[in-house]
């Protein structure tokens, strides 16, 4: 007696790319209280979390007040990254450094 072919039901897969863990280490802003017309200074270092490394090459965006800046800052071949800030308004400001993944 022959058998009738058949397939099983199909399944959906999803294949995302391997992610490397990536931290932001020694984020300073400097001064923290200055006169408006001045300018704060920060910096820090991008870093493979699974091994230290630095990384270099990479674009970092500043956030100021939940928004973020248009024009990143690119890190040095040892993942530290500097810039200058100046705010077009008194009052407080919160900032913090963004990576956006490479």
């Amino acid at each position: 007696m022959p058998y009738a072919p058949c397939e099983g039901p199909e399944i959906t897969i999803t294949v995302t790319a391997a992610v490397t863990p990536t931290a932001i280490q020694n984020w300073t802003v400097t001064p923290t209280s200055f006169a408006l017309n001045n300018q704060a200074s920060f910096s820090g270092k991008l870093v493979r979390t699974d091994t230290g490394a630095g990384l270099g090459g990479m674009s970092i965006y500043l956030v100021i007040n939940g928004v973020e800046a248009a024009t990143p800052v690119t890190t040095a071949s040892d993942g530290s990254f500097s810039g200058t800030w100046k705010p077009a308004a008194e009052g407080i400001h919160k900032l913090k450094p963004r990576f956006k993944g490479a």
